[in-house]
C-alpha cells in the first residue's frame, strides 16, 4: 500500500534537466565567406561598385561578379587543409532576387546557422585608379582576434599590394556578428575595380588571390585554434 509520502513523490513533476552549452573541441572549424553585394537593395539588384561608372548598357565590370569569383576560389583554397577547416560556406552562389531579405542581417544569419568561427566578406573598392587592397575589422566586435586575422591576411596577400592604411577599423553593418559564435570577422577590399591592374588580377588571377588570402587565414587558425573553439560566445555587437 502506497504511503502519502510515496504518492506525492510519484506525482511530483520531473525535474527539468540542466541545460548544457555545447562548446566545440579543438579541431577544424567552419568558415563563412560572404561575396559582397548581389542581393536586392531598394528594389534593385545591388551590383556594388562598377567600372566604368556609370556602367554602359553592355560590357563593363560589377563588384558583385568579381567578388563572387574570388569568393568561390577562396572557398576551394581554404578547404584544402582539412586539419584546420571543417567546412566552408558561401552566403550566396549567384545573384539573389528575394526582396524580403533584410540588409546585411541575412548574411549574418548564415554565419549563425552554420556555427562559423571565422567570417570573411569579399569586396572591391572604388574610385581610385592607384589600386591596392586593405582589410577592415569592426572595433566593437572581437577586435583583438579580428585585427589579428587582418594582419595575418596582409602578411600573405601580396599579388595586389596593400594600401598604406592596410588595416582599417570601421563599424560596418555586415560585421555586426555579435549574435553568432564567430570569433574573428573581416571585410577584405581585395583591390580597386577602378584600377586596371587590380581589376585584371581579380578577374583573371582569382585563384592566386584566393591562395594568398587562404595562407593568411590558415596561419591565423593554427595560431588560435584553441581560442576559436573554446572562448565564450561574444556579447551582442554594439
Amino acid at each position: 500500500m502506497a504511503t502519502k509520502k510515496s504518492a506525492e513523490e510519484a506525482t511530483k513533476p520531473a525535474a527539468k534537466p540542466a541545460e548544457v552549452k555545447q562548446e566545440c573541441k579543438e579541431g577544424p572549424i567552419v568558415i563563412v565567406i560572404d561575396p559582397g553585394h548581389g542581393d536586392i537593395y531598394s528594389k534593385w539588384l545591388d551590383g556594388g561598385s562598377t567600372w566604368p561608372d556609370p556602367l554602359p548598357k553592355t560590357g563593363g565590370w560589377q563588384e558583385k561578379d568579381l567578388a563572387l569569383g574570388v569568393s568561390k576560389a577562396l572557398k576551394t583554397a581554404l578547404a584544402k587543409d582539412a586539419t584546420l577547416v571543417k567546412a566552408v560556406y558561401l552566403t550566396r552562389e549567384g545573384d539573389l532576387d528575394d526582396m524580403k531579405r533584410v540588409r546585411f542581417k541575412w548574411r549574418i544569419a548564415i554565419a549563425k546557422e552554420k556555427d562559423a568561427r571565422i567570417f570573411i566578406s569579399i569586396h572591391l573598392d572604388s574610385p581610385s585608379t592607384t589600386g591596392g587592397h586593405h582589410v577592415i575589422y569592426r572595433p566593437t566586435f572581437q577586435p583583438d582576434m579580428s585585427l589579428s586575422l587582418a594582419k595575418e591576411i596582409n602578411k600573405t596577400f601580396k599579388i595586389i599590394p596593400p594600401r598604406s592604411d592596410d588595416v582599417v577599423a570601421e563599424s560596418l553593418g555586415v560585421l555586426a556578428l555579435g549574435d553568432t559564435n564567430v570569433k574573428a570577422g573581416v571585410l577584405i577590399e581585395t583591390g580597386f575595380i577602378s584600377a586596371a591592374t587590380d581589376r585584371d588580377t581579380i578577374e583573371n588571377k582569382a585563384a592566386s588571390v584566393a591562395t594568398e588570402i587562404a595562407a593568411g587565414v590558415h596561419a591565423f587558425i593554427k595560431a588560435n585554434l584553441t581560442a576559436l573553439c573554446t572562448v565564450p560566445a561574444p556579447e551582442a555587437a554594439k
